[in-house]
């Protein structure tokens, strides 16, 4: 691995640095996004009266799980996030697997807040809703082929216009009984409420791709990432209580999410404050997450876990990995909203991928450390993850779809890819 991880350390070096505010703006966009609209009436179907501590349960898991990421990132020399880590303890077999499936991931999950978005702005607007999506994914990709010192500016602005409209949104409905949604229910319905709440939290191996780049990056890296988890857990569990305390837990159309509020008939101005929170949030999000994936795919091409003609970049800017993924997003997100089937399966496969990453990065960091307290948490994790992850079946399928398919990369890909293999 030296070479390559040697010509990833001087791609990292030749990179513009991140500062703490931009660091912040970038996590809380890499874990706040479409969740915020359709995660409160997913996880309160699923969880019922159980749905406040479902919450509170995936939040306390997180919260040591972001000083194990802090350890992970610097396990390595190199500036691959958690790609080298898991190629260094597991092989680079896990290593270049774990990045595909990001990738595949990411470009499932990202067009499915796009069609949330286009799917609650046309219940008003119709016409409109059709092409929110796409004007979503097409101003984030030119926002990021920029820089980041241009989308960051958009991103912390969008931030600030999200937060105020969501606490409008919150004491709109302050008068409700909350405390009846804090109830321990059946293990079965609150571990697949964990499971899919997980998808709420899912951002932190995006940071990873850039890490070593914030400024005083071992106080301001795991710092932002715990600010972005309180700030984003405070108001995911404030819209599912809202949630919670106005629609009945049958009615559950992952689409349209919290908009389901107001089938019930209330206040039609706070219509608009819900499609500004679903604009807001997904391009929050979408800057982010291309931001960080692309950047993956770029140090991914020099370790050869993706092709060679990624590797190319421009002023620093991850030029044709961020075109790879504007041309995934369009084509998954015209198949997503098209079909109710593809778009259902598709939140619960996304979320299955990402508990999978998180068990293989907890699985490199109990085999790389000593024993500790946070490895003592990394196990407990690992334990609750692997028998949330058994719940979901056949969804597991896809995941296993992306290590064949890996495998195959790996054992015919060299001749495409044209880069000398470890």
């Amino acid at each position: 691995m030296g070479r390559s991880l040697h010509r990833n350390k001087k791609t990292f070096l030749n990179q513009t640095s991140i500062s703490f505010w931009q660091a912040l703006g970038l996590a809380i966009g890499s874990v706040i996004g479409s969740g915020l609209l359709f995660l409160p009436t997913l996880t309160y179907s699923y969880s019922d009266s159980s749905v406040g501590y479902v919450w509170l349960i995936s939040l306390a898991l997180c919260i040591p799980l972001i000083f194990i990421f802090k350890k992970i990132v610097f396990l390595s020399s190199s500036s691959s996030g958690i790609h080298s880590v898991v190629s260094d303890v597991l092989g680079t077999t896990f290593g270049r697997f774990t990045s595909r499936l990001l990738f595949f991931t990411v470009i499932l999950g990202m067009p499915a807040s796009a069609v949330i978005v286009s799917s609650i702005v046309g219940e008003r607007f119709s016409t409109v809703g059709k092409l929110i999506g796409v004007l979503i994914i097409g101003v984030s990709v030119v926002v990021n082929l920029r820089g980041l010192k241009l989308s960051s500016k958009f991103q912390i602005l969008a931030i600030c216009f999200l937060l105020a409209l969501s606490f409008i949104l919150f004491f709109s409905y302050g008068h409700l009984e909350f405390f009846e949604f804090f109830e321990f229910g059946p293990i079965k319905k609150m571990g697949k409420g964990v499971v899919i709440s997980f998808w709420a939290f899912a951002g932190f191996e995006n940071l990873s791709f850039f890490a070593k780049r914030i400024t005083n990056s071992k106080r301001n890296y795991p710092l932002s990432m715990v600010l972005a988890l309180l700030i984003c857990g405070i108001l995911y569990l404030g819209l599912t209580l809202v949630v919670a305390g106005n629609v009945s837990p049958e009615i559950d159309n992952s689409r349209i999410g919290i908009f389901t509020l107001f089938k019930n008939g209330y206040s039609s101005w706070l219509i608009f404050v819900v499609m500004g929170l679903a604009v807001l949030s997904v391009f929050i999000n979408f800057i982010s997450w291309i931001y960080g994936i692309s950047t993956m795919i770029q140090s991914g091409a020099e370790s050869g876990a993706f092709p060679r003609l990624f590797k190319g970049e421009r002023n620093g800017i991850p030029r044709q990995a961020i075109l790879l993924m504007a041309s995934a997003f369009m084509l998954s997100f015209v198949l997503q909203l098209k079909s109710d089937t593809v778009f259902e399966a598709v939140l619960n496969i996304v979320s299955v991928n990402f508990v999978l990453v998180y068990i293989l990065i907890c699985v490199s960091y109990l085999k790389a450390s000593s024993f500790g307290i946070t490895w003592v948490f990394a196990l407990v994790i690992l334990a609750i993850m692997l028998v949330s992850i058994v719940s979901m079946k056949y969804y597991l399928l896809y995941p296993l779809a992306v290590m064949t398919l890996s495998l195959c990369w790996d054992r015919f890909g060299k001749s495409l890819s044209k880069i000398e293999y470890d």
